[in-house]
């Protein structure tokens, strides 16, 4: 009885998850388009290829026009991606070549793993918070955000990569201040290392947050035990490398890690970088309709794109070129000058201002989930944009509150609570995959920070307990 009494709060909270998430996965089964159509973007290259790997049992082999490619001798694209994602599609479908309900398949899989993601942080959360009121509003923060499930339907690697990073944090929890952390370092680290199987820039994210790990441990433990850890994290993290650096020998026949990034509209991508845009209006407007050779007209680039008259002509005749022989060579060529010439004319304002745009619109956007949509598709207008206003709204605070927690870790740097340093190694990788995909890539594709989310609603929680339990206490 003292046990339940004990942890009955805890038990209860995590059905009240396991009931939201249970009613996220009925609705997203119910309004999601499980057709098998790939149209476009990264999903036909990883269906090609796990479709080679059940026909012929292994991945292909790099091809004579991918060498040329890589060598910059030819026009086209590079197969720069790590194989892990491949693996699992093919996993999905059961190693067979018909893809039928593949997409349901794996959508499913994807769900039904983040879920699982959301459920560990949830329990590591309440194991340290003693509010049985905290309990319940974490339950309810994690089973009713949408966010995490964005991608659970595309056969894209960032919903996977999201949960194994998310199991590999939640996994970490025990390492600065546990007796058992080289028991959690292990397969903490095995999971966060298996994500640069999936994509090519966790390789620089991981050990950053591996390497967290050890420090904060090795500032308040001085035993033989935090040897150990740094010693599991390294094994671990060339294991995986090794694997990686396996799979690139047998692709191309030479060594390397993940091989050169090359994309077939480069010139296009360099000059939608150089001003202000979206995701939506920069990429999906204008790149990915050039790289399918749509029709794109003068007129339906916006006018704060160009600088003046001469940028317009000059991107006029790319067009003029692309719409003619179709988009290659020549006409990527002149958007590639165009963006080259901007930036060494206004470097702050055509590169380094778009860049911190584009890092702050990763996270201050509208977007929600593909299933949200699909639910209040038959709903009026002004319905959906309460509720979209509604979820926008909790993203501003849940935002807030991570930045929030940042203060708060610092003010009782001197006096840690138990679990501060797993809050900090959690910040570590919101804050470094923000910084490395805005920043660093200059990316402006939302999904790539889907994998900060469910460590993101985790210090969102930890920062509004604290507040809550200061009030109770002030009280």
């Amino acid at each position: 009885m003292e046990a339940l009494t004990r942890h009955g709060p805890r038990v209860l909270s995590s059905i009240l998850l396991a009931a939201l998430l249970a009613l996220q996965f009925a609705v997203f089964v119910g309004v999601s388009d499980w057709t098998s159509h790939f149209p476009g973007g990264d999903e036909p290259y990883y269906v090609l290829k796990a479709i080679h790997l059940a026909e012929h049992r292994a991945f292909p082999r790099a091809s004579g026009e991918v060498r040329l490619v890589e060598e910059g001798k030819a026009w086209g694209a590079t197969d720069f991606r790590p194989p892990g994602y491949a693996l699992f599609v093919a996993l999905c479908n059961g190693f067979r070549t018909d893809v039928e309900g593949l997409r349901f398949r794996c959508g499913v899989a994807q769900f039904l793993l983040m879920a699982v993601t959301l459920f560990a942080l949830h329990r590591v959360l309440t194991r340290f918070v003693p509010d049985v009121r905290a309990h319940y509003a974490a339950a309810i923060l994690f089973g009713v955000q949408p966010w995490t499930f964005e991608y659970a339907g595309s056969i894209v690697p960032d919903s996977l990569t999201a949960s194994l990073a998310g199991l590999g944090l939640a996994a970490l929890a025990g390492v600065v201040d546990g007796r058992h952390a080289v028991r959690r370092m292990a397969p903490g680290a095995l999971l966060l290392g298996s994500t640069f199987l999936l994509r090519p820039e966790m390789f620089i994210l991981v050990p950053l947050v591996l390497a967290a790990a050890v420090m904060l441990r090795s500032r308040t433990h001085a035993d033989r035990a935090t040897g150990r850890v740094a010693v599991a994290a390294t094994v671990v993290f060339l294991a995986m490398t090794l694997l990686q650096v396996t799979y690139r020998i047998y692709f191309s026949g030479s060594p390397g890690l993940f091989g050169r990034r090359v994309l077939p509209n480069p010139g296009a991508f360099a000059w939608v970088h150089t001003w202000i845009n979206t995701e939506k209006s920069g990429y999906d407007a204008i790149v990915f309709r050039l790289r399918a050779e749509e029709p794109l007209s003068l007129s339906e680039i916006p006018a704060r794109a160009f600088a003046h008259e001469g940028e317009r002509e000059a991107i006029g005749r790319a067009l003029e070129i692309a719409e003619s022989v179709g988009y290659g060579a020549e006409a990527d060529r002149i958007f590639g000058e165009v963006a080259s010439q901007r930036v060494r004319e206004k470097p702050l304002r055509r590169f380094v201002l778009p860049r911190l745009w584009r890092t702050a619109h990763l996270w201050l956007n509208l977007e929600t989930s593909s299933t949200l949509r699909n639910l209040l598709e038959p709903v009026p207008r002004g319905i959906r944009r309460v509720v979209y206003g509604g979820f926008f709204v909790l993203k501003l605070v849940v935002l807030a509150l991570t930045v929030l927690l940042v203060a708060i870790l610092w003010r009782r740097r001197h006096r840690p609570a138990p679990f501060d340093g797993w809050l900090v190694i959690l910040l570590v990788f919101i804050v470094g995959r923000t910084l490395l995909i805005g920043i660093g890539f200059g990316s402006m594709e939302h999904r790539y920070v889907l994998a900060a989310w469910p460590p993101m609603l985790v210090c969102a929680a930890a920062a509004a307990f604290n507040l809550v339990g200061r009030q109770a206490n002030g009280a």
